[in-house]
């Protein structure tokens, strides 16, 4: 786990080296996923969605465009409504985001953002860290388009 302390401005966006155009249609994006939850019928206009029930009880959410090609898939926790992991394909592999923490319609606290007591931490410049972010952001975006 990489900890941006090292030099840099406390107190800077870690957006700030993101092009401002993937942003705008990462934001695009979130309102349209907000509107889509609120009214489903318009996300399956433009997704289709299927459920598959895992062996252990618990259920994974299909995501796949009106061609039917994989999108994503997001495996639920036991509660049927907590994601666990977030999986979508690329380059003949796959990018797997584990989702540890998750809340929602409350105030981010600090121990959201703690590093997890068995992570080994490397202390690295703050702006080094952000233009990483940005980079890889950047490129997720550019793909995503």
């Amino acid at each position: 786990m990489f900890k941006g302390c090292l030099g840099g401005d406390p107190g800077s966006s870690p957006v700030r080296f993101v092009n401002p155009k993937n942003m705008a249609y990462f934001r695009l994006v979130a309102g349209m996923s907000s509107m889509a939850a609120v009214s489903p019928d318009m996300l399956a206009q433009l997704v289709r969605i299927s459920e598959r029930q895992r062996p252990d009880g618990g259920k994974d959410l299909l995501f796949a465009d009106k061609g039917g090609r994989p999108k994503a898939e997001v495996e639920l926790r036991q509660d049927a409504t907590t994601p666990a992991k977030v999986s979508v394909p690329f380059r003949g592999g796959a990018i797997v985001i584990t989702v540890r923490h998750w809340q929602t319609d409350a105030l981010a606290t600090p121990e959201a953002f703690a590093v997890p007591e068995a992570a080994r931490t490397v202390e690295v410049n703050r702006q080094d860290l952000e233009r990483i972010f940005a980079a890889v952001f950047n490129q997720l975006m550019e793909k995503a388009q």
